[in-house]
């Protein structure tokens, strides 16, 4: 999906980026030049992401791709982090679990144990 609208990074989605998806050039000493290549790559990698969701805290997209959910606020990508497979189910689709979700994992997860327990199979 293209957007059609104008999308600034902050400097802490940089930041994420490069942490977190181990961007290649984050060894180099051109320190510059490293934050403007990843810049570029989150773009692109925007411009096929899409809506999820939404609450006070942002709108949520997601590039099925590139396993990369965005966290935009006022027209500006605040924070990305990889998606995780438990995030994509229905009762987690707020911004707060996801964002939840990716800093912890499942197991440690006692909001995602409860809202698993509380579902029984149907007879």
């Amino acid at each position: 999906m293209k957007h059609n609208r104008i999308i600034t990074i902050s400097e802490h989605a940089v930041d994420r980026f490069i942490e977190r998806f181990h961007f290649a050039g984050k060894d180099q000493e051109n320190e510059s030049a490293v934050r403007a290549a990843a810049e570029r790559t989150i773009v692109s990698i925007w411009e096929t992401a899409s809506y999820v969701s939404d609450d006070s805290q942002g709108i949520l997209f997601r590039n099925l791709e590139f396993n990369c959910d965005f966290v935009v606020f006022g027209k500006q990508i605040k924070t990305l982090f990889n998606s995780r497979p438990a995030a994509r189910q229905p009762e987690n689709h707020s911004t707060t679990d996801l964002r939840l979700q990716s800093a912890k994992s499942p197991s440690h997860n006692s909001r995602f144990r409860q809202s698993t327990q509380q579902h029984k199979p149907r007879r």
